[in-house]
């Protein structure tokens, strides 16, 4: 088993995963290279169902040959530009070995799991897309509040987004309750988690059994902590495992409202330094920021990390934004990148603990992967900023003077 771990593409994930979206597609995990390749549907299906669907099954298989399979490809890029390595892949690894063991032991040569065995040790919850911010880079199946935007404007909705608007998912919800005594972590993402209804009704029950041994990881814009008069830290506080919070900040000060529309940085600020108090006080959580570097943010990033090392949040994870493509940072003049370039060099020296982070970053610029379609994308990109800014009533010029050619 020792040997197979190190095959450089086996990862836990199939044998103790679902990802639950909100339009009801059920992935085979959140980091897949496309989103359009599901194990099905769980408006339709029960999980123990969609456990042994075609696809997981012939990854299984993949895998345990040690072939990669092209839905891990972000995954195996990760490892590429990664001077250390890591990619989410390796992490589970680490977190999920002896679970992935006991689910390989149960499986079948043709990728069949012994559902009557299964361990839904991993939760990755976005069961519907309430959301009340309207992020430049993201989709209107995570997010309400785009597509009402989209709606409101006759732009045509996704065909992934079509399904997005579900107010009961009590069904669901009590599908994924039957596994809550095995369950080893869950990703609360969205839409916005602390907006809906399901997330504290899976605290409720975490805390009715006792489950404080749970590790629970949020991606939170970090607007609101309470729901209902009831403060998520009055829940938080009973956890023995540390809970990794990661709230989504992609830019410092005023260009946090033009990346995710209607956020308020004050607001952001003052929820942040509670949590760094609340941390303080009962140390049972991990503060990991997650930077989307994007087209809008990669040449201001340096300010979002300084004020972040004045806080003393020294970890944080990088998200690059590869779909919509047009927002990739690769995208920029090479006049713009080579001052990035410089920053960066300059930036590493001032502060080595994230010489990995800055290196991340700098592949990110010379990705290769859009070099055929630039011009193609740099139009798309110059369209949509002016059709939302059109929307918004904002100006990307007055947001991103460095930028400006961009759309000129």
């Amino acid at each position: 088993m020792e040997e197979l771990s190190e095959n450089g593409v086996i990862c836990p994930i199939p044998w103790i995963h679902l990802s639950l979206f909100p339009n009801g597609k059920t992935l085979l995990c959140p980091c897949q290279s496309d989103y359009t390749v599901t194990a099905g549907n769980y408006n339709d299906e029960k999980i123990t169902d969609l456990i042994n669907s075609k696809v997981l099954r012939d990854l299984r298989v993949d895998l345990l040959k040690g072939e990669k399979n092209k839905i891990c490809n972000n995954c195996y890029d990760c490892e590429t530009i990664n001077p250390k390595g890591e990619s989410p892949r390796t992490n589970y690894l680490k977190n999920f070995h002896t679970q992935m063991e006991r689910g390989i032991s149960n499986t079948n040569g043709e990728g069949f799991i012994n559902t009557d065995k299964f361990e839904f040790s991993y939760w990755d919850v976005r069961l519907i897309n309430l959301c009340n911010l309207k992020c430049r880079t993201c989709h209107p199946i995570f997010s309400s509040s785009i597509l009402d935007e989209y709606k409101k404007n006759g732009i045509p909705v996704p065909k992934v987004g079509n399904n997005s608007e579900r107010p009961d998912r009590s069904d669901i919800l009590d599908d994924l309750i039957k596994h809550a005594d095995v369950v080893q972590e869950i990703h609360f993402a969205g839409g916005e988690p602390l907006l809906m209804k399901e997330h504290w009704a899976i605290l409720d029950e975490l805390v009715k059994k006792k489950r404080f041994d749970v590790k629970l990881h949020y991606q939170t814009n970090l607007m609101k902590l309470d729901y209902k008069g009831v403060h998520v830290f009055e829940y938080w506080k009973k956890f023995k495992t540390k809970l990794v919070v990661s709230p989504s900040v992609d830019a410092y000060g005023d260009r946090l409202s033009y990346i995710r529309g209607n956020s308020d940085w004050n607001k952001l600020n003052s929820n942040l330094l509670d949590l760094i108090k609340f941390k303080q006080k009962y140390n049972n959580i991990e503060i990991i920021p997650t930077i989307t570097i994007s087209i809008f943010s990669v040449f201001y990033v340096f300010d979002l990390i300084n004020y972040l090392s004045e806080l003393e949040i020294k970890n944080y994870k990088l998200n690059f934004v590869l779909n919509p493509n047009y927002y990739n940072a690769s995208l920029l003049p090479d006049s713009l990148k080579e001052i990035i370039s410089e920053r960066l060099i300059e930036f590493g020296n001032i502060n080595p603990f994230i010489l990995n982070q800055l290196e991340m970053i700098k592949n990110d610029l010379i990705r290769s992967t859009f070099t055929s379609r630039k011009q193609e994308l740099l139009i798309q990109f110059r369209e949509n900023v002016l059709k939302f800014d059109k929307i918004r009533n904002q100006d990307f010029i007055k947001f991103f003077p460095e930028l400006k050619e961009l759309v000129a």
